[in-house]
């Protein structure tokens, strides 16, 4: 499941608004490193540089070329590479 908006406030609590929280991982489809901005904004959250997926308390990264290719995380067929919060 992609990240809950409850998911992105945890990892940004120690950023204001208009500054940039970060999640550094490995592509889980691919192992590429990947860097995904989070920034705060008047509307919610607005993420650059990938995709966050959570499942039980961990962050998974995707790269957005590996995105493209399937929207789906599939646990199973992957290295199980995950940040916890």
């Amino acid at each position: 499941m992609l990240i809950s908006v409850n998911g992105l406030k945890k990892i940004s609590d120690d950023t204001s608004e208009g500054e940039t929280g970060r999640v550094c991982n490995k592509c889980i489809d691919c192992g590429f490193p990947v860097e995904v901005e989070i920034h705060k904004t008047s509307g919610g959250y607005g993420l650059l540089g990938g995709v966050l997926y959570e499942v039980e308390d961990r962050v998974y990264v995707k790269c957005g070329d590996c995105y493209k290719d399937d929207q789906k995380l599939n646990l199973k067929l992957r290295s199980q590479e995950a940040a916890n919060f």
